[in-house]
């Protein structure tokens, strides 16, 4: 077992609010594959900004602006993204670690790249405080 592996659990362990995402399969694959009406297309983990659920559909949003409707739940998707570069900070949202460009504690919202806010819940609040080291 890896140290982020073992510090990933210990976080979920102490902050059960914060639900840490966890990885399907260790794999060198690190793309996330979406249906397209013409096939797949593959989208790297590193590209991900962040996933929002739509009811049994999510949209993935990815840093070059390109958004991605996927028939998949947010919580099928969440289990198919890397524990170290993912989180889940509200019902609806899944963000990327790396995406992160500020907090804004009164109005609970992170900002992320490209200005979008996206809600922190408030049951996930302390967990996310304590990842971020605030």
């Amino acid at each position: 077992m890896n140290h982020m592996t073992t510090a990933a659990i210990a976080i979920e362990k102490k902050y059960p609010a914060l639900k840490i995402v966890k990885p399907a399969k260790t794999s060198a694959w690190q793309k996330l594959a979406i249906p397209t009406g013409t096939g797949m297309t593959f989208i790297p983990f590193e590209e991900i900004l962040y996933c929002k659920a739509l009811s049994n559909y999510t949209n993935v949003y990815t840093k070059s602006g390109k958004a991605f409707t996927c028939c998949k739940t947010l919580k099928e998707i969440e289990g198919k993204l890397s524990a170290q570069m993912f989180i889940r900070i509200h019902r609806a949202y899944l963000i990327s670690l790396d995406s992160i460009t500020s907090l804004n504690k009164q109005t609970a919202e992170l900002e992320l790249q490209h200005s979008i806010l996206v809600p922190v819940a408030r049951n996930k609040k302390a967990g996310i405080y304590k990842t971020l080291h605030l």
